[in-house]
């Protein structure tokens, strides 16, 4: 979403005493050119429901809390929940990422597609996302 919608919704959420829910299952991990795409809004959720990325094709997910929530142990949790197997994927996934400066190279990239994306226009009608996380309006059925 626009950066300004969410920094909408996150001050709608502090004013009406609410939580903001992020999910972030899809676009986490990087692919947007930040660990997460909201942080290109310059904002912070209370909860973040996290999947796709954090075991590249191994089936884990999880959910970030805000602090605030004082989680203890059992309140959280899950029929499946704790394999060990998992969390080393999850674990060898953010190493790779760290180590092969992933983040970072799919903000370069990104703007290297956007760059040729728009070079396309006035064939597109639009160019919209962040990192590698981009998607194009043709304008007309495809």
């Amino acid at each position: 979403p626009d950066p300004e919608f969410l920094r909408e919704a996150r001050r709608l959420c502090e004013r009406y005493g609410t939580i903001l829910i992020l999910d972030e299952i899809q676009s986490g991990y990087g692919r947007s050119g930040k660990f997460f795409a909201h942080q290109h809004a310059g904002i912070a959720p209370d909860l973040i429901t996290v999947a796709k990325g954090m075991g590249n094709g191994f089936p884990v997910a999880g959910v970030l809390i805000h602090p605030r929530f004082q989680a203890a142990p059992g309140l959280l949790g899950t029929t499946f929940g704790g394999s060990h197997l998992a969390c080393a994927a999850a674990l060898a996934v953010l190493e790779v990422i760290e180590q092969e400066g992933l983040i970072a190279h799919a903000a370069a990239m990104g703007r290297y597609l956007r760059d040729g994306l728009v070079a396309l226009q006035p064939r597109l009608r639009e160019v919209r996302g962040e990192g590698l996380m981009l998607g194009i309006d043709l304008g007309r059925p495809a």
